[in-house]
């Protein structure tokens, strides 16, 4: 097996650092034994965990896995319910949010500034905007 490079280097670690505390670290690794499913499961443990899989061109193969693990926090819709999971010093910290499908929800605006919801998961505002999925139906809006 070849030597397994992490990416991205330390130096750019500390160059991306100074734009906030968020940086994905990785390593591209050859699996043509493993599936995604059994990476998941060896790397997920007991820690909340996702494993999401691209298909292109209506392919039944997915072609990019990725999977996250050691989560501190997470919107989970599961039943028909929206609910805030995160990891608190005293464990798992459930919030529900009474909404139903088609529901406007509201994860930052008047009452939760962006800049304060950044800081709660360790960045800076621009990461999380751009970080929203295109799924997501965004209202904007412009101080009165």
């Amino acid at each position: 097996m070849g030597r397994l490079t992490i990416k991205p280097s330390l130096d750019e670690v500390r160059a991306l650092s100074e734009h906030g505390n968020l940086i994905p670290i990785y390593a591209e690794l050859p699996s043509d034994l493993d599936t995604p499913v059994s990476l998941f499961l060896r790397l997920a443990g007991e820690d909340a965990a996702f494993l999401l899989e691209s298909v292109a061109g209506g392919e039944q193969v997915a072609r990019y896995s990725f999977i996250g693990v050691h989560m501190r926090e997470a919107f989970v819709l599961r039943d028909g319910r929206l609910r805030r999971h995160a990891l608190t010093p005293d464990g798992l910290a459930v919030q529900d949010f009474p909404a139903a499908e088609g529901d406007l929800v509201e994860i930052w605006g008047p009452t939760q500034p962006l800049r304060i919801f950044a800081q709660k998961c360790q960045t800076i505002p621009y990461e999380v905007l751009v970080r929203l999925s295109a799924r997501i139906r965004r209202i904007y809006e412009w101080g009165t």
